[in-house]
């Protein structure tokens, strides 16, 4: 079978078979191009959620070094909203169920050496339903940064700030590292 294309020289035409070529390859193309896109979209996601965190734990730090106590959540005196209420719209202090929550990153304040405000863990879930955190301990021997993820699909925020955090395991089942880089930050 021909598909004709008329010229002021003659008939000329494609096959239905270098037709389908074409759209075979059209076809491969297609399904190696999807998955890398959602993989790279997956990934941005991820980062964005990763950059929040980092933008929470230096703000966390500052508040620190000025008041001596880490911040807790929303827009009052001695929490993260008092210099910046935009910030502050951002935070909870209720660990969202899902990555739809609209006040994605959980803060939740611990005691450490037997002094409450000491440290500080902040989770939030990436668009792309992995689970990242950070925790900071000012005090004692496990003094530190500590950087979180959880890429299972079924991940969910830890409701506690345990201090020291439990380090190891790996990222599929939740991860505490004091290395940013191995946690994916």
């Amino acid at each position: 079978m021909k598909i004709f294309k008329f010229t002021e020289d003659g008939e000329e035409g494609f096959t239905l078979i270098e037709l389908m070529v074409v759209v075979l390859i059209i076809g491969i193309l297609m399904a190696i191009a999807i998955p890398t896109f959602l993989g790279a979209q997956k990934s941005a996601q991820d980062r964005s959620a990763q950059s929040n965190l980092k933008a929470v734990l230096t703000a966390e730090i500052a508040f620190y070094d000025s008041h001596g106590v880490y911040a807790g959540p929303g827009s009052g005196s001695g929490t993260l909203g008092e210099s910046d209420p935009e910030f502050a719209s951002l935070l909870t202090s209720s660990a969202p169920n899902s990555s739809a929550t609209t006040n994605p990153i959980y803060v939740v304040l611990a005691p450490a050496s037997g002094q409450s405000a000491q440290a500080f863990c902040a989770f939030e879930y990436s668009s792309g339903g992995s689970v990242f955190g950070v925790e900071a301990v000012a005090v004692g021997t496990s003094m530190g940064n500590y950087f979180y993820a959880d890429e299972a699909s079924s991940a969910t925020i830890p409701t506690s700030c345990d201090v020291p955090p439990s380090v190891g395991g790996s990222i599929s089942t939740g991860l505490w590292t004091l290395n940013a880089q191995s946690a994916g930050f």
